[in-house]
């Protein structure tokens, strides 16, 4: 722990570590609230993806099963979350791990070439993955998605979640979630022009393994005419 502080403020600077440190600090005692999404797939039309597409996308469920060159360009952007670079072992092992949970990995391409990707994950019964509420064995969650910077601002993203949501109701998955934090204006954007309906703002804690998810009541508009409860 301590050989990863020290390479860091070696690398972003003192002042930019403090303000690290603080921001994780008070994020893990206060989480941030976040948007809930939900798309019903059986309610509605998605188009299923087609080699003949200038945009298409691909499932792998292992690491071994991406293209070298695939995973050669996930490692040179050094990118995870397109906050941060971080270095190959980094970005190895966070593929390795969420392939583990049993995650599948999706990548877009436009003209065969790779605009980003995305991950999801289906829930079990039998082994309860909690999103903000268990997860059935028809339903799944999005986790890290990105287009990568030059090719944003084409529609790219929705193009993408609307492909994997048609891959994914093709094989018998019904309800996908999808959660974003408040502050994430472009994403909001991005997914308030989907198939996604909002759910609720909540935030989420998590107390070694178990989450503890606290949602935010909204207020409900009055009624003219009616009677007020007791």
């Amino acid at each position: 722990m301590l050989a990863r502080i020290v390479k860091y403020v070696r690398t972003y600077g003192l002042a930019a570590s403090a303000a690290h440190i603080s921001r994780r600090a008070y994020r893990s005692l206060v989480p941030p609230m976040r948007h809930v999404y939900c798309a019903y797939l059986t309610d509605i039309p998605l188009p299923a993806g087609s080699e003949d597409s200038p945009v298409r996308v691909r499932a792998f469920q292992s690491i071994h099963e991406i293209p070298s060159a695939v995973l050669e360009e996930l490692l040179s952007r050094g990118t995870i979350d397109d906050k941060k670079p971080y270095s190959d072992a980094v970005v190895t092992s966070f593929l390795t791990w969420l392939f583990s949970q049993g995650a599948v990995f999706w990548t877009c391409y436009e003209d065969k070439k790779l605009v980003g990707y995305l991950w999801s994950i289906q829930g079990s019964r039998e082994e309860p993955r909690y999103h903000f509420f268990p997860l059935g064995t028809r339903d799944a969650v999005f986790l890290a998605h990105e287009i990568f910077p030059a090719y944003r601002g084409r529609q790219l993203n929705r193009t993408m979640t609307h492909l994997v949501l048609g891959e994914m109701k093709a094989s018998g998955i019904e309800r996908v979630y999808v959660d974003v934090e408040l502050s994430n204006t472009r994403s909001l954007q991005s997914f308030s022009k989907t198939f996604f309906s909002p759910v609720g703002l909540a935030r989420m804690k998590k107390l070694k393994k178990r989450q503890i998810v606290v949602w935010a009541r909204k207020k409900q508009p009055a009624v003219a005419g009616s009677i007020p409860k007791s």
